[in-house]
Protein backbone atom coordinates (compact mmCIF):
# COMPACT_ATOMS: atom_id res chain seq x y z
CA UNK A 1 0.00 0.00 0.00
CA UNK A 2 1.35 3.62 -0.86
CA UNK A 3 1.38 6.34 1.40
CA UNK A 4 -1.51 8.29 -0.21
CA UNK A 5 -3.61 4.77 -0.24
CA UNK A 6 -3.00 4.30 3.88
CA UNK A 7 -3.44 8.00 4.22
CA UNK A 8 -7.06 7.70 2.59
CA UNK A 9 -7.97 4.44 4.15
CA UNK A 10 -7.09 6.24 7.61
CA UNK A 11 -9.29 9.39 7.00
CA UNK A 12 -12.43 7.30 6.00
CA UNK A 13 -11.50 5.07 9.30
CA UNK A 14 -12.14 8.11 10.71
CA UNK A 15 -15.04 9.84 9.28
CA UNK A 16 -16.65 6.21 9.82
CA UNK A 17 -15.80 5.70 13.34
CA UNK A 18 -17.07 9.55 14.16
CA UNK A 19 -20.57 9.35 16.16
CA UNK A 20 -22.43 10.75 12.95
CA UNK A 21 -20.45 8.35 10.83
CA UNK A 22 -21.79 5.42 12.58
CA UNK A 23 -25.14 6.31 12.42
CA UNK A 24 -24.76 7.08 8.23
CA UNK A 25 -22.88 3.93 8.55
CA UNK A 26 -26.51 1.93 10.09
CA UNK A 27 -28.76 3.55 8.00
CA UNK A 28 -26.59 2.32 4.61
CA UNK A 29 -26.60 -1.06 6.05
CA UNK A 30 -29.92 -1.04 5.87
CA UNK A 31 -30.58 -0.30 2.60
CA UNK A 32 -30.01 -2.28 -0.82
CA UNK A 33 -27.01 0.51 -1.90
CA UNK A 34 -24.71 -1.03 0.75
CA UNK A 35 -23.60 -3.72 -1.60
CA UNK A 36 -22.50 -0.70 -3.94
CA UNK A 37 -20.82 1.60 -1.62
CA UNK A 38 -18.64 -1.26 0.52
CA UNK A 39 -17.80 -2.86 -2.58
CA UNK A 40 -16.86 0.29 -4.13
CA UNK A 41 -14.78 0.78 -1.13
CA UNK A 42 -13.21 -2.93 -1.35
CA UNK A 43 -12.50 -2.47 -5.06
CA UNK A 44 -10.25 0.41 -4.23
CA UNK A 45 -8.85 -1.48 -0.86
CA UNK A 46 -10.21 1.18 1.54
CA UNK A 47 -11.86 -1.65 3.66
CA UNK A 48 -10.32 -3.18 6.77
CA UNK A 49 -10.70 -6.73 4.49
CA UNK A 50 -9.13 -5.60 1.80
CA UNK A 51 -5.69 -5.42 3.55
CA UNK A 52 -6.38 -8.29 5.55
CA UNK A 53 -3.37 -10.40 4.35
CA UNK A 54 -1.40 -8.16 6.72
CA UNK A 55 -3.26 -7.70 9.42
CA UNK A 56 -3.88 -11.97 10.00
CA UNK A 57 -0.12 -13.06 8.78
CA UNK A 58 0.32 -14.72 12.24
CA UNK A 59 -2.74 -17.02 12.15
CA UNK A 60 -2.71 -17.93 8.25
CA UNK A 61 -0.15 -21.08 8.57
CA UNK A 62 -2.11 -22.39 11.31
CA UNK A 63 -5.46 -21.97 9.51
CA UNK A 64 -3.04 -23.63 6.51
CA UNK A 65 -2.42 -26.55 8.84
CA UNK A 66 -5.98 -27.14 10.26
CA UNK A 67 -7.14 -27.33 7.41
CA UNK A 68 -4.90 -29.55 5.37
CA UNK A 69 -5.09 -32.03 7.72
CA UNK A 70 -8.99 -31.71 7.70
CA UNK A 71 -9.41 -32.18 4.09
CA UNK A 72 -11.44 -35.36 3.97
CA UNK A 73 -14.03 -33.62 6.36
CA UNK A 74 -13.85 -30.43 3.80
CA UNK A 75 -14.69 -32.75 0.74
CA UNK A 76 -17.35 -34.78 2.69
CA UNK A 77 -19.14 -31.32 3.84
CA UNK A 78 -18.93 -30.05 0.07
CA UNK A 79 -20.62 -33.17 -1.07
CA UNK A 80 -23.73 -32.43 0.90
CA UNK A 81 -23.89 -28.66 -0.22
CA UNK A 82 -27.11 -28.76 -2.15
CA UNK A 83 -25.62 -26.31 -5.36
CA UNK A 84 -22.49 -25.01 -6.83
CA UNK A 85 -22.40 -21.75 -5.25
CA UNK A 86 -22.55 -22.94 -2.00
CA UNK A 87 -19.74 -25.24 -2.94
CA UNK A 88 -17.64 -22.61 -4.42
CA UNK A 89 -18.37 -19.89 -1.67
CA UNK A 90 -17.26 -22.60 0.78
CA UNK A 91 -14.05 -24.05 -0.94
CA UNK A 92 -12.98 -20.14 -1.89
CA UNK A 93 -13.99 -19.46 2.05
CA UNK A 94 -11.49 -21.93 3.58
CA UNK A 95 -9.16 -20.79 0.93
CA UNK A 96 -9.38 -17.45 1.87
CA UNK A 97 -9.08 -18.40 5.08
CA UNK A 98 -5.71 -19.16 4.31
CA UNK A 99 -4.04 -16.36 2.72
CA UNK A 100 -6.29 -13.21 3.53
CA UNK A 101 -5.90 -12.43 -0.25
CA UNK A 102 -8.80 -10.60 -1.79
CA UNK A 103 -8.12 -12.24 -4.67
CA UNK A 104 -8.77 -15.57 -2.91
CA UNK A 105 -12.25 -14.06 -1.36
CA UNK A 106 -15.48 -15.69 -2.87
CA UNK A 107 -18.18 -13.34 -3.94
CA UNK A 108 -20.53 -11.99 -1.36
CA UNK A 109 -23.50 -9.67 -0.84
CA UNK A 110 -23.86 -7.77 2.22
CA UNK A 111 -27.74 -6.82 2.00
CA UNK A 112 -29.36 -10.30 2.07
CA UNK A 113 -27.97 -11.53 4.60
CA UNK A 114 -29.81 -14.20 6.20
CA UNK A 115 -32.82 -13.64 3.77
CA UNK A 116 -31.10 -15.11 0.37
CA UNK A 117 -34.20 -14.48 -1.88
CA UNK A 118 -32.65 -17.93 -4.00
CA UNK A 119 -32.80 -19.76 -0.87
CA UNK A 120 -34.96 -18.81 2.24
CA UNK A 121 -38.17 -18.27 1.37
CA UNK A 122 -40.72 -16.57 4.05
CA UNK A 123 -44.63 -17.31 4.89
CA UNK A 124 -46.81 -15.02 6.86
CA UNK A 125 -46.59 -18.00 9.51
CA UNK A 126 -43.44 -17.52 10.64
CA UNK A 127 -41.86 -17.51 14.06
CA UNK A 128 -39.04 -16.00 14.07
CA UNK A 129 -35.99 -16.97 16.74
CA UNK A 130 -33.12 -14.20 16.52
CA UNK A 131 -29.85 -15.54 18.87
CA UNK A 132 -27.82 -12.35 19.08
CA UNK A 133 -30.18 -9.99 17.89
CA UNK A 134 -27.79 -6.99 18.89
CA UNK A 135 -29.71 -3.41 18.29
CA UNK A 136 -32.49 -5.38 15.89
CA UNK A 137 -30.86 -5.10 12.33
CA UNK A 138 -31.96 -8.41 11.53
CA UNK A 139 -35.18 -8.75 13.14
CA UNK A 140 -36.05 -5.23 10.73
CA UNK A 141 -34.94 -6.82 7.80
CA UNK A 142 -36.89 -9.89 8.77
CA UNK A 143 -39.53 -7.90 9.18
CA UNK A 144 -39.48 -6.07 5.20
CA UNK A 145 -39.04 -9.42 3.84
CA UNK A 146 -41.51 -11.17 5.46
CA UNK A 147 -44.16 -7.85 4.51
CA UNK A 148 -44.84 -7.26 7.95
CA UNK A 149 -46.95 -10.57 8.10
CA UNK A 150 -44.88 -13.01 10.65
CA UNK A 151 -46.68 -14.71 13.58
CA UNK A 152 -43.94 -14.02 16.06
CA UNK A 153 -40.72 -12.51 16.69
CA UNK A 154 -38.33 -13.98 19.79
CA UNK A 155 -34.94 -12.10 20.56
CA UNK A 156 -32.18 -13.16 22.68
CA UNK A 157 -29.48 -10.63 23.30
CA UNK A 158 -27.61 -10.95 26.44
CA UNK A 159 -26.33 -7.23 26.71
CA UNK A 160 -28.51 -4.46 28.36
CA UNK A 161 -27.49 -1.54 26.23
CA UNK A 162 -28.05 -3.48 22.95
CA UNK A 163 -31.59 -4.85 24.27
CA UNK A 164 -32.40 -1.29 25.27
CA UNK A 165 -32.05 -0.22 21.92
CA UNK A 166 -33.69 -3.29 20.06
CA UNK A 167 -37.07 -2.75 22.88
CA UNK A 168 -37.20 1.26 21.82
CA UNK A 169 -37.86 0.12 18.39
CA UNK A 170 -41.34 -0.99 19.71
CA UNK A 171 -41.63 -4.16 17.08
CA UNK A 172 -44.99 -5.58 17.14
CA UNK A 173 -45.22 -9.34 18.26
CA UNK A 174 -42.02 -9.51 20.02
CA UNK A 175 -40.44 -10.95 22.61
CA UNK A 176 -37.52 -9.49 24.14
CA UNK A 177 -35.22 -11.97 26.38
CA UNK A 178 -31.97 -10.71 27.77
CA UNK A 179 -30.25 -14.19 27.63
CA UNK A 180 -27.63 -15.90 25.71
CA UNK A 181 -28.41 -19.43 24.29
CA UNK A 182 -26.46 -22.19 24.78
CA UNK A 183 -26.98 -26.30 25.79
CA UNK A 184 -27.58 -25.79 29.37
CA UNK A 185 -29.07 -22.99 31.94
CA UNK A 186 -27.17 -20.87 34.13
CA UNK A 187 -24.94 -18.05 34.48
CA UNK A 188 -21.97 -16.97 32.87
CA UNK A 189 -19.13 -14.58 32.50
CA UNK A 190 -19.24 -12.28 29.15
CA UNK A 191 -17.52 -9.65 27.95
CA UNK A 192 -18.11 -6.05 25.78
CA UNK A 193 -15.15 -5.46 23.47
CA UNK A 194 -14.49 -1.44 21.90
CA UNK A 195 -14.29 -2.56 18.44
CA UNK A 196 -17.16 -5.04 17.97
CA UNK A 197 -19.57 -3.22 20.02
CA UNK A 198 -20.98 -6.86 20.78
CA UNK A 199 -21.20 -9.99 23.40
CA UNK A 200 -18.81 -12.35 23.52
CA UNK A 201 -18.05 -15.32 25.88
CA UNK A 202 -15.10 -14.61 27.89
CA UNK A 203 -13.01 -17.63 27.85
CA UNK A 204 -13.21 -17.01 24.01
CA UNK A 205 -11.10 -13.49 24.59
CA UNK A 206 -7.61 -15.69 24.38
CA UNK A 207 -8.20 -16.57 20.74
CA UNK A 208 -9.28 -13.63 19.40
CA UNK A 209 -7.07 -12.22 16.80
CA UNK A 210 -4.62 -9.69 17.95
CA UNK A 211 -5.90 -6.61 16.25
CA UNK A 212 -8.99 -6.67 18.31
CA UNK A 213 -9.19 -4.33 21.63
CA UNK A 214 -8.23 -6.39 25.02
CA UNK A 215 -10.36 -3.54 27.16
CA UNK A 216 -13.07 -5.77 27.65
CA UNK A 217 -15.46 -4.86 30.40
CA UNK A 218 -16.97 -8.03 31.83
CA UNK A 219 -20.82 -8.65 33.30
CA UNK A 220 -22.87 -12.13 33.95
CA UNK A 221 -25.69 -13.27 31.53
CA UNK A 222 -28.22 -16.09 31.79
CA UNK A 223 -28.01 -18.97 29.61
CA UNK A 224 -30.85 -20.30 28.13
CA UNK A 225 -31.55 -23.26 26.24
CA UNK A 226 -33.91 -22.79 23.53
CA UNK A 227 -35.50 -26.42 24.11
CA UNK A 228 -36.44 -25.31 27.26
CA UNK A 229 -38.28 -21.94 26.13
CA UNK A 230 -42.17 -22.05 25.70
CA UNK A 231 -42.38 -18.93 23.54
CA UNK A 232 -39.30 -20.94 20.81
CA UNK A 233 -41.25 -24.31 20.51
CA UNK A 234 -43.33 -23.31 17.27
CA UNK A 235 -40.17 -22.20 15.61
CA UNK A 236 -40.16 -21.75 12.14
CA UNK A 237 -36.64 -19.84 11.84
CA UNK A 238 -33.33 -19.88 14.03
CA UNK A 239 -30.78 -17.28 13.05
CA UNK A 240 -27.85 -17.55 15.25
CA UNK A 241 -24.54 -14.92 15.34
CA UNK A 242 -23.50 -15.24 18.74
CA UNK A 243 -19.90 -15.52 18.96
CA UNK A 244 -18.82 -19.10 18.65
CA UNK A 245 -21.45 -20.88 20.85
CA UNK A 246 -23.65 -21.53 18.00
CA UNK A 247 -23.10 -24.85 17.64
CA UNK A 248 -23.76 -25.87 21.65
CA UNK A 249 -26.84 -23.44 20.85
CA UNK A 250 -28.04 -25.60 18.51
CA UNK A 251 -27.65 -28.92 20.54
CA UNK A 252 -29.62 -26.78 22.84
CA UNK A 253 -32.37 -26.51 20.26
CA UNK A 254 -32.43 -30.21 18.88
CA UNK A 255 -36.01 -30.81 20.23
CA UNK A 256 -37.09 -28.05 18.51
CA UNK A 257 -35.71 -28.59 15.47
CA UNK A 258 -35.98 -32.65 14.72
CA UNK A 259 -39.93 -31.38 15.26
CA UNK A 260 -40.19 -28.68 13.60
CA UNK A 261 -37.30 -28.35 11.08
CA UNK A 262 -37.15 -25.35 11.08
CA UNK A 263 -35.44 -22.87 8.62
CA UNK A 264 -31.56 -22.50 9.97
CA UNK A 265 -29.10 -19.33 9.58
CA UNK A 266 -26.35 -19.92 11.53
CA UNK A 267 -22.94 -18.21 11.40
CA UNK A 268 -19.61 -20.53 10.80
CA UNK A 269 -17.04 -18.11 10.92
CA UNK A 270 -15.96 -17.56 13.77
CA UNK A 271 -13.56 -20.04 14.02
CA UNK A 272 -12.38 -23.16 11.86
CA UNK A 273 -13.75 -25.43 13.87
CA UNK A 274 -17.32 -23.57 12.99
CA UNK A 275 -16.31 -23.83 9.91
CA UNK A 276 -16.31 -27.86 9.54
CA UNK A 277 -18.31 -29.18 12.95
CA UNK A 278 -21.56 -26.77 12.47
CA UNK A 279 -22.12 -28.37 9.07
CA UNK A 280 -21.30 -31.82 10.11
CA UNK A 281 -23.48 -31.79 12.98
CA UNK A 282 -26.36 -30.70 11.12
CA UNK A 283 -25.80 -33.61 8.62
CA UNK A 284 -25.57 -35.84 11.54
CA UNK A 285 -29.19 -34.94 12.36
CA UNK A 286 -30.34 -37.18 9.01
CA UNK A 287 -33.49 -34.70 9.19
CA UNK A 288 -33.13 -33.99 5.14
CA UNK A 289 -31.99 -30.58 5.39
CA UNK A 290 -30.46 -28.75 2.12
CA UNK A 291 -27.22 -26.69 3.02
CA UNK A 292 -26.36 -23.73 1.41
CA UNK A 293 -23.53 -21.69 1.95
CA UNK A 294 -23.26 -17.94 1.65
CA UNK A 295 -20.45 -15.16 2.18
CA UNK A 296 -21.97 -11.83 3.25
CA UNK A 297 -19.18 -9.48 4.25
CA UNK A 298 -15.38 -8.63 2.22
CA UNK A 299 -13.34 -10.77 4.82
CA UNK A 300 -13.46 -14.12 6.95
CA UNK A 301 -16.85 -13.28 8.74
CA UNK A 302 -20.28 -13.14 8.23
CA UNK A 303 -19.62 -16.74 6.48
CA UNK A 304 -23.85 -18.28 7.02
CA UNK A 305 -24.32 -21.77 6.44
CA UNK A 306 -28.29 -22.02 5.56
CA UNK A 307 -30.30 -25.39 6.22
CA UNK A 308 -33.80 -25.46 4.78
Amino acid sequence: MSKLDNAVYNLKEKMINSKIGLKIKDTILMSPVCDILYKGMHFFNLTTASRADKTFADIIQNNVSYFDKNANRVQNIIAHLEDDTSKEVFKKMIKYRCSFLKKDHPKFHLYDQYFPSDIVKLTDKEVFIDCGAYTGDTILKFIKYAKNKYKKIVAFEPDEENIEKLKSKNIEKCDFIQAAVYNKEGITKFCHDNVLASSSKLEMTENMPAYLDKNFSEYEVNLKVLDNIPDCQDATFIKMDIEGAELNALKGAQNIIRKNHPKLAICIYHSNDDMLNISEWIISLKLDYKLYVRSHFGDHTETVLYAV
